[in-house]
């Protein structure tokens, strides 16, 4: 199983972030096609059936699926352009917000959201959708100097954001397991 995991990543998960960023904002029915290639990736390495769940598999592998991958591609490009890590025109894309006066909440640096005349194109271009995610940001993950330390702790956040979800059902079976267990028990 390493090596089709090795082969698979090589081949494909690669080919998948590659230029992902440019897919920022859109539709899910044009992100589902991605995840769909995803999925097979999953079941391929893992051996799944055709017909398994596959977020529980998704999970199992600790990959984030595709559109949370996009949204952490995203934020790291805007990490490196807040930090002087990234290239000029990407930092040009971004403008600190100041605010008039110093305030408690002023405490995490925030970006200015321009405004967005037509919501079908300018919502996905970098200079909007960074800043707009950027702000969902737990100070946790903001205040980090690290680009290593950000990546690590933006994926966790991520991943517990896509597969919240799942470890909801996972301990509501084991909750129903445990109560069918004592029921079984007591008779």
């Amino acid at each position: 199983m390493d090596a089709t995991k090795t082969l698979v990543h090589s081949l494909f998960s690669l080919w998948l972030d590659y230029c992902n960023s440019v897919l920022a904002g859109l539709p899910n029915t044009e992100v589902r096609q991605l995840q769909c290639i995803q999925n097979t990736m999953a079941c391929l390495t893992t051996r799944c059936h055709k017909y398994d769940h596959i977020t529980p598999v998704l999970s199992d592998l600790h990959w984030l699926p595709i559109k949370e991958r996009i949204i952490c591609k995203v934020l790291v490009l805007t990490y490196k352009a807040i930090h002087d890590l990234a290239p000029p025109y990407l930092k040009s894309l971004l403008v600190p917000h100041v605010p008039g006066c110093l305030l408690c909440s002023s405490s995490k640096p925030t970006l200015v959201v321009p405004k967005c005349h037509t919501k079908l194109y300018r919502a996905r271009a970098f200079s909007h959708f960074a800043p707009v995610e950027y702000k969902k940001l737990p100070i946790m993950i903001d205040k980090v100097k690290m680009l290593s330390i950000f990546k690590s702790r933006l994926k966790t956040h991520l991943f517990r954001i896509a597969y919240s979800f799942v470890a909801f059902i996972s301990m509501l079976i084991i909750s129903l397991c445990a109560y069918v267990f004592l029921l079984q028990a007591s008779c």
